[in-house]
């Protein structure tokens, strides 16, 4: 089930590839985006993540960005670690949260996003290619925004395996302390 905007964001413990412990408490005081990403070999993905470490050293965000993969640790290190991202990593590979925040699977949003030539493309272009899909293949992306006390001001569910939230609204929800929801 979707989560709505509005709503307190459900409890999560997280430990992160480089075994530092993210929780909801933990996050209080802060604004921060938790993602949910397919497989660690995504080109979709990796190029997202590349995209939001660029925006997170821009702001000097710290550890406000949170990527959630459904791969195991041993596949994120062989693709996504070797960005070196600037924010926290998290392996999920029985999607417990996956499911707790109602991140979807669908193979017609697999098959719209599959012929985004372009992205694919800027995807290929940086090196970014699949080399093995760990975990379901058809999984959606999802993106929350949440605020200092904990609740939810931005869920967006992705359309297609490509689709995230519009970067220009993930820059003025860090950047704007009176941000509301838009579409």
């Amino acid at each position: 089930m979707r989560l709505d905007s509005g709503r307190q964001v459900p409890d999560f413990n997280l430990k992160s590839i480089g075994h530092q412990v993210f929780t909801d408490k933990s996050m209080l005081g802060k604004r921060y985006m938790l993602s949910f990403y397919r497989y660690a070999s995504c080109p979709f993905c990796n190029l997202r993540i590349s995209f939001l470490m660029g925006l997170h050293e821009e702001l000097g965000l710290n550890n406000q960005m949170l990527a959630v993969f459904q791969s195991d640790e041993k596949d994120m290190n062989q693709h996504v670690v070797n960005q070196s991202p600037v924010f926290p990593l998290f392996s999920d590979p029985e999607q417990i949260y996956y499911k707790k925040f109602g991140v979807e699977s669908s193979w017609f949003a697999y098959i719209r996003g599959a012929i985004r030539l372009k992205t694919l493309f800027d995807a290929f272009k940086k090196g970014f290619f699949i080399s093995n899909a760990f975990g379901d293949k058809a999984t959606v992306p999802a993106d929350f925004l949440i605020d200092e006390e904990g609740k939810i001001v931005h869920a967006y569910y992705g359309k297609d395996i490509s689709d995230h939230l519009d970067l220009e609204l993930v820059e003025a929800f860090f950047t704007n302390e009176s941000y509301k929801e838009r579409e």
